[in-house]
Parts: C-alpha cells; sequence; structure tokens
C-alpha cells in the first residue's frame, strides 16, 4: 500500500490540498502505516482499554489516569460551549429567519428547544444546527 495515496485521499475528502500547497504527514509515513496496520484489531483495545499499544509503548511517561482512561470526551463540550456563547445569534437567526417566515419550522417549538438546559440534553444543539444550516443556505439562494 502507498501512502501517498491515502494522504492524497485525506487532502481531498479534508479539503487540505486547497491552495495547491503541499502537505507533509508524519503519521502517514510509510513505515509508521504499515505497522499500524500490522496491529491485530484484537490488541487494540487489550483488557478494555483502548489505545493499548499506545498506552503500553508510552505506560513510563503517561500519568495513571491516563493509562487506565476507558473513555474521553469527544467534541461535544466544544460545541456545547461554543453553541452557548453565540445562543443569541443562532434564536435571532432562526427565529426571525425565512424559514419560520414562510411556516417551515415551528417556532415555539424552535424557541422553546433554546431554553433547554444545554449542558444537560445536548443533542438538541445538532438538531438546531441543522435548521441554521438550512436557514444559511435557504438565505444564500435569496440574496
Amino acid at each position: 500500500m502507498r501512502c501517498s495515496v491515502i494522504k492524497r485521499s485525506q487532502n481531498y475528502v479534508n479539503g487540505l490540498a486547497a491552495g495547491g500547497l503541499p502537505r507533509f504527514s508524519p503519521l502517514l509515513s510509510q513505515p509508521l502505516v504499515e505497522f499500524c496496520l500490522g496491529v491485530p484489531t484484537w490488541v487494540w483495545c487489550a483488557g478494555g482499554i483502548n489505545r493499548a499499544p499506545a498506552r503500553t509503548a508510552f505506560a513510563a511517561d503517561l500519568p495513571r489516569a491516563i493509562l487506565e482512561r476507558v473513555s474521553k470526551a469527544g467534541p461535544d463540550s466544544f460545541v456545547r460551549s461554543i453553541f452557548d456563547r453565540h445562543r443569541r445569534t443562532y434564536r435571532d437567526l432562526l427565529l426571525e429567519g425565512l424559514l419560520a417566515r414562510h411556516g417551515l419550522i415551528e417556532r415555539e417549538a424552535v424557541e422553546a428547544a433554546f431554553n433547554v438546559d444545554f449542558r444537560s440534553e445536548g443533542s438538541i444543539i445538532y438538531r438546531l444546527l441543522d435548521l441554521a444550516e438550512a436557514e444559511n443556505w435557504v438565505r444564500s439562494l435569496s440574496s
């Protein structure tokens, strides 16, 4: 397998090739990729701990809490904090937007969704972000 093929597809999928700048990806060096592909899947989470080979390799340098951690936070907490910081902007965008004006969203339901505590009910954020994306798309067509 050629690592340059993986790198090219990554640049295409993630838009990293914009501007024609060459990219260097040390984690996609052929020896490293070949090693990773050679690690059997049942070793990845040995003892119920994910990333077991990496944790074992760096055991002397990692805090015990990280070595024994079985999960970690994803980007959700970041998304929630950004959404919360710009809540007023999103609220105005949706409640005063084209979708609401044309009766394509239930204004009362959207308004109620903005009153939810996003720390405990974070999934509603993604529905509101979908609506914001649709609102922005509609606005781009009407301008």
